[in-house]
């Protein structure tokens, strides 16, 4: 893992009812997370773990976790607060063996402990009095020296009030003597009740900062405004009237876990979470100037209120084709395997429940099943569909039409030849019945069996695969099959091939690098693991350079006869996955263009890259999107029907929920359509 977060303290504010508070920072054990609680008078305690606190979720969690506090007792009251932090030991517990195997996840943990520990201390640097950076050295006091130049500036601004007022006093014995020097004398008294005045400013601000208290140092808090009320879900803007857009001031925002929230500008944009009934909820926001402590935590509170659900409207589909495209639909009833087609709602939907009308049957038929999809309007809910690869497209034919062993600058030599079928037939582009045109090699019958064929230019050649040209075959072709190719270039082992059976299937074989490989030599290893004991083939031919493919370990490249952008991937949609293999990855974005011949060229960009690129035969699809099953199923017959009623089923609470499809499986079940119930908000 990494760290990706630089926060290793939260602090929470009591409101005399909360007594589970979350914490955003990632811990390897308890041990690692301390808690201090500070009184309403600014008194600091701290907290005994197990007694005072205790974790009670996800710990070693990326995200952090939750505390509960106190274990018993009274929660904390308004105008208290407690602080939860992390604190790992200053210790390396990791010892590596030299020539031993090793864990990537110790080595990450280590590494991770490292810039924890290294958070652990800046934040304890951010609390410190500090010198600017280009603060001579000479200048620079040792606290103790600190401590004491600040009391001498003290008694110095006392000693400046007693000179003041003693100069006041000698002004005014001086004003019976002359005018002018009575001007001169409140010139000067003025200058001394100044000179006061800010000495006593500085004496003062000296004195808090010499009993610790540091407000004098502190950022001006936030000031905030926005509206008292507003329903659940919903985003609210709230105001800082002084905001400063400076360049050195920053704003820090915490909502306690309720929603999230970002500033833009004096805007700070809240978006609220869900709720059970109306409540009050706050966020928490603090400023700092560069070179000063943070502010005090400025509170902003509004009453969320809870959204009542409401019956909305039934979606039906219709009992045809048009309802169940691709199922088998007749008179009367669908067949399933049937997968709906995906029908929008007005407004978000909380809840379905749906409900099928089987025929035929007086019981809920064996492997019955419904299952739901949800997504936002418009996007694409299933069934699951399989795309098609954009392949390498590879170069003709460089091996000469062979003569003889060698012709054209290739020799072909076989590491054990039979009789009359010597290995260079393979190049010799005759395709007849007889078996006299094809390469047999003669090897060891009743085990796995092999035998090197053996490809060797004159100059440089560059391939872009193999192609085996498999047929015709005379009778007894089943025990040439070659069944297995491991292609050396240069004597350097470089792709398996398998395939197969090759007496069925596709004819030719291609047998595609997915690149361009230079080499002079090629050496193909084939294996027959039947009991015969002969491996033979027709014609092989060598592919010249061509298009490699494009896609890579982090974009894929599809094509297609239909647009599939939207299907993948839809603006705002909440299904973002694809399987890639046998791994489901994220999608980050997709485009689309339709090129000159009709067909439809898709690029996916994957969030994170696959392990490896893709070869021509990975399997890409678009997962079936109707994955929710009700929990249970209740039937009733209907005439002669039975109608099956799935439990309703909670969505997630997303605004943007406003599609549902569904489909039904079962083997020979035969139903007349189906309907869900929906609950909407709003």
């Amino acid at each position: 893992m990494t760290v990706v977060s630089s926060g290793n303290a939260i602090t929470f504010a009591g409101d005399g009812a909360q007594t589970v508070f979350d914490f955003n920072f990632r811990i390897f054990n308890a041990d690692d997370l301390c808690a201090v609680v500070r009184n309403g008078d600014g008194k600091q305690k701290t907290l005994v773990a197990g007694s005072d606190f205790k974790i009670i979720s996800d710990i070693g969690a990326d995200s952090g976790g939750k505390v509960q506090y106190p274990v018993s007792g009274s929660p904390l009251r308004n105008g208290e607060s407690i602080t939860l932090f992390r604190e790992i030991a200053y210790t390396q517990d990791l010892e590596l063996v030299d020539n031993d195997p090793f864990s990537a996840r110790l080595l990450n943990e280590a590494f991770d402990r490292g810039v924890m520990r290294d958070q652990q201390l800046q934040e304890q640097v951010d609390r410190a009095l500090k010198y600017d950076i280009s603060t001579p050295g000479e200048d620079r006091l040792s606290p103790q020296k600190l401590v004491m130049t600040i009391s001498s500036a003290r008694d110095e601004a006392v000693s400046a009030r007693t000179g003041a007022v003693e100069a006041e006093g000698n002004t005014r014995g001086m004003l019976n003597d002359a005018k002018a020097a009575q001007a001169a004398s409140e010139v000067a008294r003025d200058n001394a009740l100044e000179a006061q005045a800010e000495a006593e400013k500085a004496r003062d601000a000296a004195i808090k900062i010499s009993v610790g208290d540091i407000s004098e140092l502190r950022s001006p808090a936030p000031i905030l405004s926005g509206p008292a009320e507003a329903p659940e879900g919903t985003t609210v803007s709230i105001i800082v009237s002084n905001y400063q857009n400076d360049g050195i001031t920053s704003y820090g925002i915490n909502t306690g876990g309720f929603g999230s929230a970002l500033i833009s500008g004096n805007t700070i944009k809240w978006t609220l979470g869900t709720v059970d009934a109306d409540i009050s909820k706050q966020v928490e926001v603090v400023c700092r100037r560069r070179g000063e402590l943070y502010s005090d935590t400025a509170i902003y509170r509004v009453l969320v209120k809870k959204i009542i659900v409401q019956n909305g409207p039934t979606i039906a589909f219709a009992d045809s084709v048009e309802g169940y495209p691709g199922a088998t639909v007749s008179e009367g009833s669908i067949s399933a395997p049937a997968h709906s087609v995906g029908l929008n709602n007005s407004r978000q939907i909380v809840s379905a429940k749906p409900e099928i009308t089987v025929v035929g049957v007086s019981e809920i038929p064996a492997g019955f099943g419904v299952k739901l999809g949800a997504g936002v309007t418009g996007e694409y809910l299933g069934p699951k569909k399989n795309l098609t690869l954009k392949k390498a497209v590879p170069g003709s034919n460089i091996l000469p039409k062979m003569t003889g062993p060698a012709t054209g600058g290739c020799i072909i030599s076989c590491s054990s030849n039979d009789g009359g079928f010597p290995a260079w037939k393979v190049g010799n582009r005759t395709l007849g019945g007889g078996s006299n045109d094809m390469w047999i090699a003669n090897v060891t019958a009743g085990v796995v069996t092999t035998a090197d064929l053996t490809f060797t230019f004159n100059s440089v050649k560059i391939a872009s695969g193999l192609r085996f040209i498999l047929g015709p075959f005379d009778g007894a072709s089943s025990d040439y099959q070659c069944r297995t190719v491991k292609v050396f270039l240069d004597n350097v082992p470089y792709k398996t091939f398998n395939m197969g059976d090759i007496s069925t299937g596709p004819r030719p074989r291609d047998l595609l690098f997915g690149e361009n490989k230079s080499f002079t030599v090629m050496k193909l290893r084939c294996s027959n693991s039947t009991s015969g004991k002969w491996i033979g083939s027709k014609d092989i031919e060598i592919l010249g350079a061509g298009t490699s493919a494009p896609s890579t370990k982090k974009v894929l490249v599809v094509v297609g006869s239909e647009s599939n952008k939207d299907k993948i991937l839809k603006a705002d949609g909440v299904h973002k996955t694809i399987i890639v293999g046998d791994n489901e990855v994220e999608v980050e974005s997709v485009n689309e263009v339709k090129n000159a011949g009709g067909e439809f060229v898709t690029t996916i960009i994957l969030k994170t890259a696959l392990a490896n690129a893709p070869s021509d035969d990975t399997e890409i699809v678009i997962p079936d999107r109707c994955t929710l099953s009700p929990a249970n199923y209740t039937h009733a017959v209907d005439g002669d029907d039975l109608k099956i009623t799935g439990a309703e089923i909670a969505l997630e609470d997303n605004p943007k929920l406003k599609r549902l499809a569904m489909a039904v499986k079962g083997d020979g079940v035969k139903f007349k359509g189906g309907k869900i119930y929906i609950k909407e908000k709003p």
